[in-house]
Order: structure tokens, then sequence, then C-alpha cells
């Protein structure tokens, strides 16, 4: 006689996991089985009923442990969700290991169970028809290319970033959210200037001594960014293909989503290894390695017939031969079988089982003491002297350099300006502004990449501040060849710093828009009009979009929604977005001040949008590269950042800062 079950959920999870929970205990009810949901409720024995976890890991990885949370993995079943190497998996092998028996949903989870003596059995999630918004008919265009939904890892960001340019070519929507926790808008990512990447937990991106600890809030429903239910499915059906790179190199295939994909015409392209069957590679799905998978997700696009034809053959197969209500009834007569030989374990509480789930060993609690800054070493007081000592002798040269310009032309401001013969003509939507210093050898490529701009009428504001090398000589020939775009170059005689070298070209500029553009970096084509047809929709003071970094390393910046405690955590959001004028001047502009005080001039000015109420959208495609080299300024730069923190903290002390570890 088919059991009683009571499924069990937390409001700790992930929506998308308790969607799988709610379509668990669909296809349970279709065998004849009944099921009981409770939320946040310790399971406790009771004859004939089955208690199954979903997700404990997900539950269990940040709750406080108690011997009640033990005896609850001693009475129920795991539901597992999660694949070896991430954390949440040691926490649900820790609990499953105590329990009678175990379910997972990953090939290679299950078999990394058994590997520790835990009675395992695979659950394959298969077609749900409450998932299936399609019904296998072509119905309204498809607006997108490529959708691409899950945590940002190491791997995902090296990968994506090494897409970019084909994923700059396509309608895209990546939607990401942080690795390293379960958090949306907030946790640990590499910001645009303070910080410098490194790995955390088993490949989740994180920044070398940022204060992110403090901003993390758990992902719900309804945060902006974030899509779960019908609204990701929804999403799903207005693309052409769900791009399924793994969480780790050679990982396995995320089961859920694409079962959730194909439900709704979406064609799954991955670069994942394992856990493919009955998937056939090439009739229900792309599968590719990491470096080919873009291109050839390009040659498959490019072919909506051949599309079509793979989504409705992963469809007919999935809704004919792979049902979530087939594979959930054997797992459910499996596990019966398994609990109907073998009694509940009389209750222990084994040490390392204690520990998983015990803050007190895992997660320890900062003493009183600890909620002010330690004291700096001396190696750190060191570094603060040499980058005081830098910074006045660099202040001291730009002394000199105003003396010299003043004796020379009488102005110690001076600046020559030269322009194109478009440009005082020219009725432009958006304002380019380039500062530029030191930078001959890729400042044309930069103003290349804006005048390749699609769908916008464009000028472009660029400001030499006094470059040693030949820069003002090629962006002068830039002027001669491309005479039909509105350009102008101001050459100041005197270096003056960053800060005061973009609000002088904004001082040039004219449109109502202005997109701040760093010499070495450069634009996608359409990057501009995603960036104002984003301010249009929203009347955000800034829209930024994902970019991907180049050179001696890789990996995305800007590609998290606007979040203000994440910000005071760290920059985040790099300097090339899209600025409305009239925010722009309500701000101030960029401040000199944080060039003479060594640095971050961008994060201040995103602080102040921030302290002022501004608001900020993130545009889900990639639109810029971004060019990573070894630079003394940022060398200097990360002699010293605490003073720097401190001094941001002082300017805006109504934001929400993290509090000192």
């Amino acid at each position: 006689m088919p059991a009683d079950y009571r499924l069990h959920t937390s409001s700790n999870l992930l929506p998308a996991t308790r969607d799988l929970a709610v379509a668990v205990g669909d296809a349970l009810e279709a065998t004849g089985r009944s099921v009981e949901h409770l939320l946040d409720m310790l399971p406790s024995p009771s004859p004939g009923v089955i208690d199954l976890v979903v997700a404990p890991g997900e539950r269990y990885l940040k709750e406080p442990g108690s011997p009640a949370h033990v005896r609850a993995a001693a009475w129920s079943v795991s539901l597992g969700t999660a694949l070896p190497g991430d954390p949440t998996f040691e926490v649900e092998a820790r609990f499953a290991a105590y329990g009678s028996a175990a379910l997972g949903i990953h090939r290679c989870g299950v078999w990394a169970l058994r590997r520790r003596q835990v009675d395992a059995h695979r659950l394959v999630f298969g077609y749900h028809p409450a998932w299936d918004g399609w019904q296998g008919v072509a119905a309204a265009p498809r607006t997108l290319d490529l959708t691409f939904l899950g945590s940002l890892t190491e791997h995902r960001d090296r990968w994506l970033s090494q897409a970019g340019w084909a994923l700059a070519d396509l309608r895209c929507d990546l939607r990401l959210f942080d690795g390293s926790t379960m958090f949306d808008g907030s946790g640990r990512i590499d910001g645009a200037r303070p910080g410098r990447g490194s790995v955390s937990i088993e490949g989740s991106v994180s920044i070398e001594g940022s204060e992110l600890e403090g901003t993390a809030r758990p992902v719900t429903t309804g945060a902006s960014h974030f899509v779960a239910g019908e609204d990701r499915r929804q999403l799903l059906r207005s693309s052409r293909s769900l791009l399924g790179v793994p969480r780790f190199a050679r990982g396995p295939l995320d089961w859920v989503a694409t079962v959730e994909a194909v439900s709704n015409g979406c064609v799954v392209l991955t670069s994942a290894e394992d856990d493919v069957a009955p998937l056939i590679p090439g009739r229900h799905l792309l599968q590719a390695g990491d470096e080919i998978l873009p291109a050839r997700a390009l040659v498959l696009l490019g072919d909506e017939d051949r599309r079509a034809e793979i989504a409705d053959s992963a469809y007919r197969l999935l809704r004919n031969e792979l049902t979530l209500v087939d594979s959930v009834g054997r797992a459910a007569r499996w596990l019966e079988h398994r609990l109907g030989r073998r009694p509940l374990p009389p209750f222990s509480t084994p040490r390392a089982l204690r520990d998983s789930c015990d803050p007190a060993q895992t997660d320890p609690q900062p003493s009183p003491a600890a909620s002010t800054p330690a004291p700096r070493s001396p190696l750190d007081q060191a570094h603060a002297l040499i980058k005081r000592l830098a910074l006045s002798e660099m202040e001291d040269g730009r002394r000199i350099e105003a003396v010299q310009a003043l004796l020379r032309f009488g102005d110690a401001h001076h600046a020559d300006v030269y322009q194109t013969p478009a440009w005082d003509n020219a009725t432009p939507e958006v304002s380019v502004l380039v500062s530029v210093f030191n930078y001959g050898k890729v400042v044309r490529e930069a103003i290349d990449s804006v005048v390749a701009s699609e769908g916008v009428d464009v000028e472009i504001i660029l400001v030499d501040d006094h470059s040693g090398d030949d820069s003002v000589a090629v962006i002068r020939q830039a002027l001669v060849e491309l005479p039909d775009v509105a350009i102008r170059l101001v050459a100041s005689a005197a270096n003056r710093g960053v800060s005061t070298a973009r609000n002088l070209a904004f001082a040039h500029a004219r449109a109502a828009r202005m997109l701040v553009l760093d010499a070495d970096n450069s634009l996608y084509p359409r990057a501009i009009r995603l960036l104002a047809d984003a301010m249009d929709r929203s009347g955000a003071a800034l829209t930024y979009g994902i970019i991907e970094r180049f050179g001696s390393r890789g990996g995305l910046l800007s590609c998290l929604p606007w979040d203000v405690a994440r910000l005071c955590a760290d920059n985040y959001i790099d300097v090339m977005g899209l600025w409305r004028r009239s925010a722009w001047e309500l701000a101030g502009g960029f401040d000199p001040e944080m060039d003479r005080a060594g640095g971050f001039e961008d994060w201040d000015l995103l602080l102040r949008f921030a302290d002022l109420g501004l608001d900020a959208t993130l545009v889900t495609e990639v639109v810029g590269r971004y060019r990573v080299e070894g630079s003394s300024h940022l060398s200097m730069i990360n002699l010293d950042t605490e003073s720097l923190r401190a001094l941001l903290r002082s300017r805006y002390p109504r934001l929400p800062w993290p509090v000192h570890p």
C-alpha cells in the first residue's frame, strides 16, 4: 500500500527549489499517494508517513543547530539538489548519512552519496504538465535569442567573458546572482576598481578583503532581476535557447533547468559532459566543448528551422518517455521498499553531524571586540606611507606642469581644441566622454568602437590629460580620417587627473545623456542603443551593462543589479555606463579630491548617486570590453585601500555600510 508523505520545505530555499518541491508533491499525488506540504517545520516520526525534506543543504546551511535538527535528519529522507563540490552538498550528505535512505536529483550526487555508504536512489527529473506553457505549438515570436539563469561561479564567470564576442551579437537576457551564497543582488563578486578577484568556496567568485559579508539577503521571488515560477517559464517561452553552462568545469547537466526549458520550447545549449542521457546531443540539445560552444550556438541560432526541430524533438521525448510522475513513482516504490524493511534508527547525536549544523562549530560569532577594525599592521602602515609619498610627488608634478602652462599660454588650465567638420551641425542623442592619458596604442580602438555604434547618433569628446606619448597625434589622425563623425579633442597643457578630465569632457558635451568610456576599453555596436532604451523604459539616472574583461585576466564586470548595500561593500559597477545629464549635474560629477586622495573616484560618484536616492538599472546583455593590464596607478591604489574606504564612509554616513568583521 502506498505510503503517505509529508513534504518539508523552508523559507530559506531558492524559489526554483520551492518550484521543484511543488512539482514533486504534485507527482506523488498523481501516483495515488497523499501529500501534506509543510513549511519551516521539523520532521517527527509518525507511523505510515514518510517525511521527505527537500534540499536540506539549502535549509540547514545557515540555520542554528540543535538536537532537534539532528533528530529531524534521523527521522526523515532527504531529497538532495546540490552537486558535489558545493558547500550545501556536504550538509546534504551528512544529513543523508544519518537517515535511512536518500534521494538525489543529480546522478553524480547519488554516486557521491553511495561512496559514503548512503543508501541513495536517483529521482530523474522529468516532464511536469504544470511547467508546460508551450504545449508544442508555435505561438508568439520569441524575442530573445539566448537566456541564462543561474549563479555566478568561477567557471561561468570565465566562460561568459570568453564568449562575450558571440553573446554581444545575440539578443540576450543574462540573469546572474551570487554563486558563493544563495543571495540576489549581494554577495561576492569582483568590483570594477577597488578589489582583486579571488576564489572562495569551491569556485565561487569573491573579493579579497571585501566587506560583502554583511550585505547578504535571501533570494525572494519578488526580488528585482530574479525570476521564478511562472515568470521564469514565461521568460523561457520568449527565448529561443537556454545557455546551460555547468557550475564547474566538466560538470553535469542541470536536469531541472533543462526540463523547464524544453517544456517551454527552448533549446538547451550546454558544455556539460555528464548526465545528458537520454537526451541525444544534436537531436535533443546542442552540446559542445567550452571553447567551441559559442560558435556552435551562433550557427544554430542562425538556422531557425533547425533550432525549432531540436526543440520539438526534445519536447516530444520528454513528454512521451520521461515524465515526472513515472520517475517519482519509481523513486517512491524504491523508498517504501527500503523503509518497509528497515526500522527507524534510535536517536543519538553524532559529533560530525552535530558540527555540520552547529554555527558554533562552522560559523563562529564575532566577539564584541571584533566590531571595530583591527589595528593596522606595520606592513600596512608602510604601504600607506609609500602611497602618501607617491601621491605627494604626483601632485608636485601637476603643479609644475600648471606653472609651465601658465608661463607658456597665460593660463594654467590651457587646452587646445580640435574637431571634425561634422561637429558644429551635429545633434547627438548621446555624448561619449573619453579621458586619455598615455593610451596612444589603444585609443583608436576605443574611437572605432564608438563609431561602429548602431541605431544612435553620437558625438565623441576626448580629453587628453597631457599624455607623454603620441596619444594626441593618434587622435588628431582619427579626426582627419573620420570627418563625418562628430568628434572633439581637448588637449590639456597640464595634467589634472582623471576626474577633472572627465568633468572637462562633460563640459563640452551637448547631449542629454553621457557614456563614460576609458580610452583602453571598447564598446560593442549595440551597446549605446541598449543602454539608452533601458534608460527610456526605467527612467533611471544610470544604466549599465555586462562587461567582459580581456587581456591578462578574464571574467565579468557590472553583471549584477543595482544594490546599495552591495555597493557600500565594494564597487562592482564599472564607470562604463550611460549617465543622465540632469543626474550628473545634481551629483556634481567626479570629485578631483578623490584623485588627490589616491583613487576610487568612480566608486565615490556611484555612492553619491545612491546617497541622493538616484537609481540605476542593469542591462542583462554584454555591452563592452574592459582591458586588464599591469598598471602602476592601480597598484598604487591597492597599496592602501583602508584609508579610502574610511573616507567614503565619512562622506556618506547615511548609506548602509557593512559592519566590520
